[in-house]
């Protein structure tokens, strides 16, 4: 309040000058006049420690720290390490005793520490956090408080692993105690989900200078430990992308892993084969890594066909090239009863070696009416890596008889090479396809080519390509408004058309990939800028979803969305095949629930990549409304604008789907409903002149809210009970504007915290309309009552305008 009067007149401010004035919580106890801890003894604060009251407690622990580090006989800190011991008094008097003892700079008696790590769990995970620091600064190793136990407890654990990190490169001798240290509490992590992503944190730097040092003790003992053992391939991966390349110690840990845990060994090979098969690995590392694993690998080719790594062995060597496992690769890949995961990692070897037999054999593949299309599609995925002109040929001789599910898998290929996309365009000029059987983005890409002969011929045979957004498409988005709102749809009709247009790349209630936002919870809170998503995609595109497009040194071309771009290589998630309208190219139904596959991620080296673009337009195409009749998009929404699937008899619509209906009402008891038209869940109970008003339009924007604050002193207050996630970011968008004659402000609270506070005028909005963004994570897991304040500011047409509010979670 005092900061509200000091904010409505700065004359405040001098009324406050000189007053003090005490806060309490609600009924509890009043401190005694004259009450002051910093003139109490030590013996007194010490006493102060069992106090209920956090103020008291924790001022307690700060002077005593003050003291400790004050003085120069440890008297009181002997004193300290008593109470910590003594088990007649709460726990949380030992704790702060520790804390007090520890923040004020006193070193723990050895008889102390023996106790605490002998008795004390939470004790001995305080020595180690707080004396880490200390002994590291000095140059000094990790002594015996710092080496994991089987009984320690989890976070005993995490902080030994965390002062393993800390640890200052002292020589062999310090890398050695680390890998050992950090190796230990691996061991003894049991279950625990967060310790194994500590260690590797903290282990995965030191192995850049001393991959020997941790091979050696690795098989000293370490390997024969499941956790450990699990952890290998990340280990591999890191070692293969050391700044100082070497090949030796990947050889070494394959051949421990070989035999003992043959699991693990499997999962080591195919590392190495996909960075072998992406190019990730060539010229002199490829060399040195084929010395390296040589040895291991030889008893696994010379025949030992009944070792349960021998087919592994056989990929890994014809990805780069020994003909040792080529007949046995090739069998695996042209036999139609080996299974279908088994036949692409053995395509993609036949591949990498470029075996002159991979084109013959997958023309035989897609000739034969007994695969399934969706094996076929992982083919034709596949073979894209091919540089061969007769791709085009085998791929266009089948075209007309591939099942339709199959041709836009046939399509994304062919737009991938410049050759290829040539003989694809020629045969839609000669109408032998249709020229909609090529997607914008596939077009996109063609045009990203740079040949001038291909870009004639796509201009000619598919028609112009765009490289910014349409500003066309507010009509079209206003029109589909219109068509949606006066015809009513079937939203289990929808459902469908949702599967066969949208889930190739969005995921709903459970179900697609992971390509384009998950629209359960995103993307849907409003009507409006439900419309502007679907009909308008490229006008905001959200930062994880734009689209790169990659050209490589070979003449390949390929887009999607950007994964990982680093000095090594850059990653890309391509879309879904298809295009819409189409049914999904690649689908299987596993217990009721359509799994789309999409494809593998793209991995491009670095120094393969001719040409780099970040994209200005929507990976989701512009013209849906093309693709669908009229009662396909009414459908479409009746499924999508409800809040939950059509089979929940709780589902509502989303606000703004119907046009409001415009009204006022100075009754309280219509406000919960015409609140909840605009603003769903949240409701007042008050609002002031002219009552509540709702609007078709306000300043552009149809269907609106409007309040007014009670009196000058008394706001009209929006408010909402939710509880925001746990494990997600929550934010709340509002959309609001003011009066053309008047301004407000504006309060946003959070269980009674302030959160935003801001005017709603000309001069702080656009076009008389502000989005005002709040984050509500802090709040995660916790009920929240969520107030919206139409507050006064100078008591002249304050009218607060309501576009919308809504939740999104992250």
């Amino acid at each position: 309040h005092c900061y509200q009067d000091a904010n409505r007149d700065p004359a405040g401010i001098d009324r406050l000058k000189g007053r003090l004035y005490r806060v309490r919580y609600k009924d509890s106890p009043r401190t005694p006049k004259g009450f002051d801890l910093a003139k109490e003894t030590d013996e007194q604060l010490i006493e102060r420690l069992s106090e209920k009251s956090d103020f008291v407690r924790w001022t307690a622990t700060r002077l005593l720290q003050e003291r400790i580090g004050g003085r120069k006989n440890g008297a009181l800190g002997m004193a300290l390490e008593g109470i910590v011991r003594d088990r007649s008094r709460p726990h949380r008097a030992n704790m702060h005793a520790l804390w007090a003892k520890l923040g004020g700079g006193d070193e723990p008696s050895p008889q102390f520490e023996r106790w605490a790590n002998a008795t004390d769990a939470a004790a001995r995970t305080w020595l180690i956090r707080v004396q880490t620091d200390r002994l590291m600064s000095a140059g000094i190793r990790l002594t015996n408080f710092a080496v994991p136990r089987e009984k320690d407890t989890p976070e005993s654990l995490l902080q030994i692993a965390i002062a393993a990190g800390k640890q200052a490169p002292l020589g062999p001798d310090s890398a050695k105690h680390q890998f050992n240290t950090l190796l230990g509490v691996l061991s003894f992590a049991g279950e625990d989900k967060l310790i194994p992503h500590v260690v590797w944190q903290n282990l995965h730097p030191l192995l850049e200078a001393d991959a020997d040092i941790f091979t050696s003790e690795l098989k000293l003992r370490w390997l024969k430990l499941k956790p450990v053992a699990a952890m290998m391939p990340r280990i591999v991966e890191r070692l293969l992308g050391r700044t100082q390349f070497d090949a030796m110690p990947v050889g070494e840990l394959f051949a421990l892993l070989r035999d003992d845990h043959p699991q693990v060994g499997r999962q080591v090979l195919e590392v190495i084969s996909a960075k072998v098969q992406s190019g990730e690995l060539k010229g002199e590392k490829l060399d040195q890594l084929k010395v390296a694993m040589a040895e291991p690998l030889t008893p696994l080719l010379a025949g030992q066909a009944t070792h349960p790594l021998a087919s592994d062995a056989a990929l890994l060597a014809t990805s780069w090239g020994d003909q040792r496992g080529l007949p046995q690769v090739r069998r695996s890949f042209t036999t139609r009863g080996v299974q279908a995961d088994l036949r692409l990692k053995s395509l993609n070897a036949l591949i990498s070696a470029k075996d002159d037999s991979v084109l013959s054999a997958v023309s035989d593949v897609l000739a034969d009416k007994d695969q399934s299309a969706e094996f076929k599609s992982q083919v034709l995925l596949a073979i894209a890596r091919l540089e061969d002109a007769k791709v085009s040929d085998v791929i266009l001789e089948k075209f007309a008889a591939m099942e339709p599910s199959l041709q836009p898998s046939a399509i994304e290929l062919l737009t991938q090479r410049a050759s290829w996309s040539k003989r694809l365009l020629t045969q839609v000029g000669e109408k032998k396809i249709a020229a909609t059987a090529i997607n914008l983005n596939q077009a996109r890409r063609i045009q990203a080519l740079k040949d001038k002969d291909l870009s004639e011929l796509l201009n000619r045979h598919w028609g112009q390509v765009r490289d910014t957004r349409n500003p066309d498409r507010d009509k079209v988005v206003a029109e589909m408004k219109g068509l949606i709102r006066k015809t009513p749809g079937d939203p289990f009709a929808g459902e469908k058309v949702f599967k066969r247009v949208c889930a190739a790349c969005h995921k709903i209630y459970g179900e697609g990939p992971d390509i384009g936002p998950d629209i359960t919870l995103n993307g849907r809170n409003d009507f409006t800028q439900l419309l502007s998503n679907v009909f308008d995609p490229s006008l905001v595109i959200g930062a994880g979803y734009r689209v790169c497009t990659v050209v490589t040194t070979s003449g390949r071309v390929q887009s999607g969305l950007l994964v990982e771009d680093s000095s090594q290589r850059m990653v890309l998630k391509p879309a879904a095949v298809g295009r819409p309208g189409d049914p999904f190219n690649v689908k299987t139904v596993i217990d009721g629930t359509i799994q789309v596959s999409v494809g593998k991620l793209e991995i491009f080296p670095r120094d393969e990549i001719d040409e780099f673009k970040l994209n200005e337009l929507s990976l989701m195409p512009e013209d849906l409304e093309k693709q669908l009749t009229s009662q396909e998009i009414i459908d479409l929404f009746a499924f999508i604008t409800l809040d939950k699937h059509p089979k929940d008899p709780s589902a509502k619509r989303l606000p703004g789907v119907s046009a409001v209906s415009p009204r006022n009402s100075l009754n309280p008891a219509d406000f919960p409903s015409m609140v909840n038209e605009i603003l769903p869940g949240f409701s007042t109970s008050e609002s002031g002149e002219l009552g509540l008003g709702l609007l078709t339009e306000h300043l552009g924007r149809d269907n609106v809210l409007r309040t007014h604050p009670v009196s000058r002193d008394k706001p009209c207050v929006l408010s909402i009970k939710l509880t925001p996630p746990a494990d997600k970011k929550t934010k709340l968008i509002l959309d609001v504007a003011h009066d053309a004659r008047g301004d407000w402000r504006l309060v946003v609270r959070g269980n009674g915290q302030r959160m935003a506070d801001e005017m709603i005028s000309k001069e702080t909005c656009s076009k008389g309309w502000r989005t005002l963004t709040v984050d509500l994570t802090k709040f995660a897991g916790q009920e929240l009552k969520l107030d919206l304040v139409n507050q006064a500011n100078d008591w002249s047409n304050e009218f607060g305008y309501w576009g919308g509010a809504r939740i999104v979670t992250d």
